[in-house]
């Protein structure tokens, strides 16, 4: 089904509940790619030095599932530390009841939320750009395993997975770290955090197809 930009923007709008959801978008490289040999600041290293091309026009294009929730980025982090204090607990041979488990998560103080920099939150998924109102979308990586992602220059494709590629000196591993208030707020509850909350933001503009509720939607 074919829908504009901001029908999808009203229908996420409108979004309440939990739910998985399929995006294949293109974006700018976020990363992924050195501007320099293997991270070299000297201009005889650098991409557009030795191949011509900056670093910031390769494009990312991927095929995903997330997870899109209405539930507040504060007790999502809750969540994931209230669980791993779960979990440490099994370790130790005590198991909680779900009641014990609903009193451990209200119990844990409350999350700071930072206020967002590049726009204007909606609501805990939905934000407007403040370069230019676009809307951008907050979700959740969930489902490993079951993505595609390639990298796009112009009209060629980027294969990371080549050593002979032109682009291999280039080639960087995007390594996923919780964020220093993450941290810090787990170690305050006695947690050292091995899972944490990891974010993907997508503007609207740059979503070319979203699967919701098993319909999937072609943005023109």
């Amino acid at each position: 089904m074919k829908i504009k930009q901001g029908e999808l923007y009203n229908m996420l709008f409108n979004f309440e509940g939990t739910t998985i959801v399929r995006i294949h978008a293109i974006t700018p490289q976020n990363g992924e790619f050195h501007a320099g040999i293997n991270g070299s600041r000297l201009k005889t290293d650098s991409m557009f030095e030795n191949i011509g091309v900056n670093a910031n026009d390769i494009k990312k294009e991927q095929w995903a599932s997330f997870l899109l929730t209405s539930c507040s980025y504060g007790q999502l982090v809750k969540n994931v530390v209230s669980g791993a204090i779960d979990k440490e607990l099994k370790e130790l041979g005590i198991e909680l009841t779900p009641q014990d488990r609903k009193d451990l998560n209200e119990g844990l103080e409350e999350y700071e939320v930072s206020a967002r920099k590049n726009g204007t939150t909606i609501n805990p998924y939905l934000a407007v750009s403040s370069k230019d109102g676009m809307g951008m979308i907050t979700v959740y990586r969930s489902i490993k395993g079951n993505e595609k992602v390639q990298f796009l220059c112009e009209n060629e494709v980027i294969d990371k997975n080549d050593p002979t590629s032109r682009f291999a000196p280039y080639f960087k591993e995007k390594v996923n770290t919780p964020s220093k208030k993450q941290v810090e707020y787990a170690e305050r509850h006695g947690v050292d955090l091995k899972k944490f909350l990891i974010t993907n933001n997508f503007r609207i503009d740059r979503i070319k197809d979203i699967k919701i509720n098993g319909i999937e939607y072609e943005i023109e």
